[in-house]
């Protein structure tokens, strides 16, 4: 994982990521009180929401909170 751009202020936490290889891409459960935007570019993506399965595909964005 390449982290390409990060800010931290006290109304704002926003990075930018950049995943090279399917290790980086494994997440333990978790969660927060923030919204997480995901974007994926290439290739695919797993993601599981309340024990639910999702393959997600190019050009998808994934909002979360």
């Amino acid at each position: 994982m390449k982290i390409l751009q990060e800010l931290n202020s006290e109304n704002l936490k926003y990075n930018y990521r950049v995943y090279d290889n399917a290790k980086d891409k494994e997440f333990a459960r978790h969660s927060h009180n923030l919204y997480e935007f995901i974007y994926v570019f290439q290739g695919e993506l797993e993601y599981v929401i309340e024990n639910k399965k999702y393959l997600v595909k190019p050009d998808t964005l994934i909002i979360i909170k």
